[in-house]
C-alpha cells in the first residue's frame, strides 16, 4: 500500500514538474523579458539622484526593447522586423550621395543598422529577435546624436573663438590711429626677380598698383595667376570668380600661408629691401628672390 502511495506521489511530482517545463519553454522568453523589466526599473529607482539619469539614458534602449518580447504582440513584431528594407534603401539612396549628411551620418547609421539585422539573424523567436533589435537600434541611435552634439559643440566653440578674436581685432585695430601710405592697394609690389643672389636671378612676374599678381619675363608672356588685396589677402586665381584665398602678407612684410586665422602658419617674409626669403623663422630662411619696389 506505501508502495503504491509512492508510485502516486512520484508520479505526480513528475507532471507538476513537466508541466512547469512546458510553461517555462513556452513563456520563458516573456518571464525573463519581465524579469529584465523589473531589474531595469530597480536599478533606476535606487540609484543616487546625481547619477540617475545616467542609469535612465543607459538602460532605456534595452528596457524598450525587453517590451517586444514581453508583449508578445505580432504586429510590433513585423514592424521592427521590417525595418531592414529601410536601411537597405536609406544605404542605397546615401552611396549614391556626395554630401557629408551622406557620408558621415547616414551611411555609418544604415551600414549599423544592416549590421545588426544581419548578425541576430540567427536568434531564434520573432519576438526576441525584434526586441534585441528594436535595443540595438536605440543605442546605435544614441551614439549617433552624441558624435552629432559633440560636432555642433566643436563647431560653436570654434564659431565664439573666431567671433572673440574678431572683436578683439574690431577692438583694438579701431583705437589706432590710420596712417596714410603710398602704398594703398597692396603691401608689396613691384617686379619679382627668382634667384638666390644678384648674379643668378631672373625676372619671373610683378605685383601691379591694383595688387593683382602676373608671371610671366615680360609684359608680352605674363599670365595674372592671383591678386594682393589691401588687407594683405593673398588669393590664387586668373579672375574674381575663380580666386579663393592661400594666405596673407603683413604689412612688416610677413608671409603666411593658409585660408584663414586657424590653418595659416609662416611661409617666408619680404625685407625692407625687397628681398624675399623663404623659411617658417628666422633660422631656417632662405633666399629665392628680391622685389624690385622701385
Amino acid at each position: 500500500m506505501a508502495k503504491g502511495a509512492t508510485m502516486v506521489e512520484i508520479r505526480d511530482y513528475t507532471s507538476v514538474l513537466g508541466r512547469i517545463r512546458s510553461f517555462l519553454k513556452e513563456h520563458g522568453v516573456r518571464l525573463s523579458a519581465g524579469l529584465l523589466l523589473v531589474i531595469g526599473g530597480v536599478l533606476i529607482g535606487i540609484a543616487p539622484l546625481t547619477s540617475r539619469a545616467i542609469w535612465l539614458v543607459s538602460l532605456s534602449p534595452l528596457l524598450v526593447g525587453a517590451c517586444v518580447p514581453l508583449l508578445a504582440l505580432g504586429r510590433v513584431t513585423n514592424w521592427v522586423n521590417g525595418w531592414q528594407e529601410v536601411f537597405s534603401s536609406g544605404m542605397e539612396k546615401a552611396r549614391n550621395s556626395d554630401t557629408k549628411e551622406a557620408r558621415y551620418v547616414l551611411r555609418p547609421l544604415h551600414g549599423s543598422g544592416l549590421a545588426v539585422w544581419r548578425l541576430s539573424k540567427p536568434i531564434p523567436g520573432d519576438h526576441l529577435k525584434a526586441g534585441i533589435r528594436l535595443a540595438a537600434v536605440l543605442y546605435l541611435g544614441m551614439v549617433v546624436l552624441s558624435l552629432l552634439a559633440a560636432v555642433l559643440v566643436a563647431w560653436l566653440f570654434a564659431v565664439a573663438v573666431t567671433l572673440v578674436i574678431t572683436a578683439a581685432l574690431w577692438i583694438f585695430g579701431s583705437k589706432e590711429e590710420e596712417k596714410p601710405t603710398a602704398q594703398t592697394s597692396a603691401p608689396v609690389r613691384g617686379l619679382f626677380y627668382r634667384g638666390s643672389s644678384w648674379f643668378t636671378e631672373e625676372m619671373a612676374g610683378q605685383v601691379d598698383d591694383e595688387g593683382n599678381i602676373y608671371r610671366g619675363t615680360s609684359w608680352i608672356s605674363e599670365e595674372r595667376i592671383g591678386r594682393v588685396d589691401s588687407d594683405g589677402t593673398i588669393y590664387k586665381g586668373t579672375n574674381i570668380l575663380n580666386e579663393e584665398a592661400i594666405g596673407r602678407i603683413d604689412r612688416d612684410g610677413t608671409v603666411y600661408k593658409g585660408s584663414n586665422w586657424f590653418t595659416k602658419e609662416r611661409a617666408g617674409r619680404v625685407a625692407d629691401d625687397g628681398t624675399v626669403y623663404e623659411g617658417k623663422s628666422w633660422l631656417d630662411e632662405k633666399r629665392i628672390g628680391r622685389v624690385d619696389k622701385d
